[in-house]
């Protein structure tokens, strides 16, 4: 062992050296200092070989030192080992073991004595006499931590300049779409193609080029129109597995094609035209729907489509030609998704689909009939703007109701197949745009301040599951969101503002470490000024908190995720883990992992200082 030094540290910080001293020393084939041990965790498969592993765990460790103990008699050895027990004494609280290599490296061990000190006892050829024990120590906590804090500081927010009508978040990072937009309002539409590149409709003009009216394509890095654009508005965009591109709009040309009033498509060269497109007095088609055997569902205020009988509202194209789906709607469709199984559901201003009772508002299309969810929406002249499938196959609406199936809910309900529920105390006001990402995360925008009770300096807002929260961004002015694409690694919003934008902040954080490190964070507003917590979320692990925590001028929030210590405190208030921490946050696993790990914060209006703070941790010495 002369090549590392080992030291006990009792509760009270003394320290006891247990190597290279001339009355005490480590012996050579000491256990436990490395690898901990490791349990998996599995469960019996029936009617098969083997089991399945469920889970990998480490363990608590136990660490046995060889000591040696030597004095010039036998009551000398005792008196020693007396005087070392006292300082292992585990009575008194956790100790750590210190063990320092030859390179310098200090690595500390959080543990308890649990026995060993009794040993042979004996006399060498010089005379002195000696006692050989293995003293063995419990480590709950299995990591060794380096003695240096890291301690990093955080960005809080990102400023956005150029956030005009709309904005991206890419891999956690908010930030403009080179200047924006030229105009916009609640209404947009966008979507992906299958290589990334995102599709926009809307009221705008002269985006990218002087032909970038109405729709745009963008690559990740510029603009790029549609040959001559749109000569009005577009509501709505959808792509099909092949990648054909459809919009629907009040517009009567697409690039200049006749029989294109109201939806059009566009193969990546050119435009075409859909039969004879929307018919009736002023029509304009606002939602599509790419349905599993690439049919094309459209939806809006149209008496006909291409010309065909009972098709008012909605309509159906396979490729050639346009279907009626039963007798239509006797009102205006706003919105369609598909469901897990192909279903088709539509919402909007309608009071019968198809003719069918208890479709006010909602309504399900399953290839043959239209069926209602329940008794359909409640309120009064309640609609709703828009429809979205969760992963899992549940339906959210949200529009103008305040009711559906009977239940209350504030302008947002989910359909889980048999009955509607509401989400939290819903939306303060209308919502018109709703979108479910892979992980369930349900986005909503509208007109509304507050979501489920929570304050709101945006209309958007998210549903986590069990609670509404914050999106990460502020954006500029009232901005009504209108509009969202989302994939598993970008989102874009569309809204009815422009200005400069504020979202969160991002720092790369490196844990040193072979173990995953639970940091502690900490957050001061300075006088004068505001800190609106909202969000901290590691891109790299998925793992989230949402927050909500408006500190005081002067006041010190601190997080702590230390495992069986985790706790949110004030220097003003004390604990304020309730008034914090928002449900459904990862508060128990939050982690580093070893090597990079990418961090988001939003603190409105990046007026505080941050920092995470911890011991990098390590599986051996």
């Amino acid at each position: 062992m002369a090549d590392q030094q080992i030291t006990f540290i009792d509760a009270l910080g003394v320290l006891t050296p247990l190597v290279c001293q001339l009355d005490m020393r480590v012996l050579l084939g000491p256990i436990g200092l490395d690898m901990p041990p490791i349990g998996l965790i599995e469960e019996e498969t029936p009617f098969q070989a083997g089991s399945r592993l469920r889970a990998v765990r480490v363990k608590a460790r136990e660490v046995d030192l060889p000591l040696l103990v030597k004095g010039a008699g036998a009551d000398a050895v005792r008196a020693a080992v007396r005087t070392l027990l006292r300082t292992l004494d585990p009575t008194r609280g956790n100790g750590r073991l210190r063990v320092t290599g030859p390179g310098g490296t200090t690595r500390e061990l959080t543990c308890r004595y649990i026995g060993g000190a009794e040993g042979a006892e004996g006399r060498d050829q010089s005379g002195l006499s000696w006692r050989k024990a293995v003293l063995t120590f419990k480590a709950f906590d299995p990591y060794w931590y380096d003695t240096t804090l890291t301690t990093p500081a955080l960005t809080t927010a990102t400023g956005v300049a150029n956030a005009n009508y709309i904005i991206g978040r890419v891999s956690g990072l908010w930030g403009a779409l080179s200047t924006g937009l030229t105009g916009g309002d609640e209404s947009f539409g966008l979507c992906f193609d299958a290589t990334g590149n995102l599709y926009i409709t809307g009221t705008f003009l002269d985006v990218g080029d002087a032909n970038g009216d109405g729709i745009v394509k963008w690559n990740g890095a510029a603009f790029s129109s549609l040959t001559t654009g749109l000569n009005d508005r577009g509501r709505a965009v959808a792509i099909d597995s092949s990648g054909i591109l459809y919009v629907a709009g009040d517009f009567t040309l697409a690039g200049g094609v006749a029989n294109t009033k109201g939806i059009a498509k566009w193969n990546g060269a050119a435009w075409s035209a859909m039969g004879t497109g929307c018919g009736g007095a002023s029509p304009y088609a606002r939602a599509i729907a790419v349905g599993q055997d690439g049919s094309i569902y459209v939806g809006g205020m149209f008496a006909s489509m291409g010309g065909v009988a009972n098709t008012l509202g909605i309509a159906k194209w396979d490729g050639t030609v346009w279907s009626a789906l039963g007798t239509g709607m006797d009102e205006t469709v706003t919105g369609l998704a598909i469901g897990p199984d192909g279903s088709l559901y539509a919402v909007g201003f309608f009071t019968l689909a198809g003719g069918v009772a208890n479709t006010v508002g909602v309504a399900k299309w399953n290839g043959t009939v239209w069926s209602a969810l329940g008794t359909g929406l409640g309120g009064v002249d309640p609609t709703a703007y828009s429809v979205a499938v969760g992963p899992d196959g549940t339906v959210y609406v949200t529009g103008k109701f305040t009711s559906a199936g009977g239940v209350a809910c504030s302008y947002v309900a989910k359909w889980n197949g048999s009955a509607w529920s509401a989400l939290g105390t819903g939306l303060s006001d209308f919502g018109f745009f709703i979108g479910v990402d892979a992980a369930g995360l349900v986005h909503v925008g509208g007109q509304f301040t507050a979501a489920g009770g929570l304050g709101l300096a945006n209309r958007y807002a998210i549903w986590n599951g069990t609670t509404w929260t914050h999106a990460g961004v502020m954006l500029p002015g009232a901005a009504i969101v209108g509009g969202m694409a989302i994939s598993s690694t970008k989102l874009y919003l569309a809204f009815s503002t422009a200005g400069t934008a504020q979202g969160a902040g991002q720092t790369i954080v490196t844990n040193p470490g072979s173990a995953p490190a639970y940091p502690i964070l900490t957050i001061t507003r300075p006088a004068g000024t505001v800190s609106w917590l909202q969000y901290l979320r590691n891109e790299t692990t998925g793992q989230t908190l949402y927050l909500n925590y408006n500190l005081l001028a002067g006041e010190t929030l601190t997080i702590a995720l230390t495992p069986g210590a985790k706790v949110i405190t004030s220097n003003y208030f004390g604990n304020v883990i309730g008034r914090a921490l928002l449900p459904n946050s990862d508060f128990a696993t939050f982690c580093l992992q070893p090597g990079a790990n990418v961090i988001s914060l939003f603190v409105f209006t990046d007026s505080g200082t941050a920092s995470l703070s911890y011991y990098a941790p390590h599986l051996g010495c």
